[in-house]
């Protein structure tokens, strides 16, 4: 049965009001699809009675948290795009690390993270490249709204299909120990970085100013008063001599003039004025 009118402009609403994320009316089948295991979870049946449930005057958060996390996309991959990877490590870190020689610390936040494949890219472009800066602090962050995700990220244990998705086998074989039907990361990048639950809608905690923000691929689904706030915020959070990427169909131009966008053809990178 196709999802009513009424119970897709709730869900939503919900999704705006929580996580700022514009959901199209011709995304329908989307509710229907992903709410349907949340229906079942949280003992309702379908989805109608879901939505009843979500109206309640005190509704289980454990509903909420299970239908918001349901439906925000998760899709990702290691090196996505390849060529923000090929600017980290050709051009940003080699200036970042000329200019921060005498402190030796670096903080990176892989924003909106997922499963934690950026995150991991980030770590083991630093590890590869940049061999030498064992003893140098470096702080990498990844954050995701998706608790489910989130813990994911944490064990750093990924199927076959998720490491052929960008992994090649010489840094399978050096980085990764078989971990039964799956592949686990060893524990010097896993240490690397650290992951907990953040929304980006919601005031941002009180974080280390960064030195590199990965905010790719979210901004997507929101719209441009919500891609105006967080750019707002991620300038501030920005030191002056940053770098802020952003996935390949997302951009600052006609959103915020806080950032000027750097010369690197396919980075998505970007620069704070």
């Amino acid at each position: 049965m196709a999802v009513s009118e009424s119970d897709f402009l709730f869900i939503s609403n919900l999704l705006y009001e929580r996580l700022g994320i514009r959901l199209e009316k011709e995304k329908g089948y989307l509710v229907e699809s992903r709410l349907a295991k949340v229906a079942e979870r949280a003992g309702v049946g379908d989805l109608g009675r879901l939505v009843l449930l979500l109206k309640t005057k005190h509704p289980p958060e454990e509903v909420i948290n299970d239908t918001l996390e349901a439906m925000t996309t998760n899709e990702t991959f290691f090196f996505r795009d390849t060529a923000p990877f090929e600017a980290l490590k050709e051009k940003v870190l080699p200036v970042l690390i000329a200019k921060k020689k005498s402190e030796k610390a670096i903080h990176i936040w892989s924003a909106a993270c997922s499963t934690g494949q950026e995150a991991y890219s980030i770590a083991l472009t630093l590890r590869e490249a940049f061999p030498h800066l064992s003893d140098w602090n470096i702080r990498i962050t990844g954050t995701d709204v998706a608790g489910k995700v989130v813990a994911k990220a944490k064990e750093g244990v990924f199927n076959q299909s998720e490491i052929n998705r960008g992994i090649s086998p010489p840094m399978l074989a050096k980085y990764f120990t078989r971990s039964d039907e799956n592949w686990k990361l060893r524990d010097e990048i896993r240490n690397m970085v650290q992951f907990r639950t953040m929304n980006l809608k919601n005031d941002w905690p009180s974080m280390a100013r960064m030195d590199i923000i990965f905010l790719r691929n979210v901004l997507i689904y929101m719209d441009n008063e919500s891609r105006k706030t967080i750019f707002g915020r991620a300038h501030r959070l920005l030191q002056s001599h940053g770098f802020l990427f952003l996935g390949a169909a997302e951009t600052t131009f006609n959103i915020s003039d806080l950032f000027k966008r750097a010369d690197w053809k396919g980075a998505g990178c970007f620069q704070p004025l």
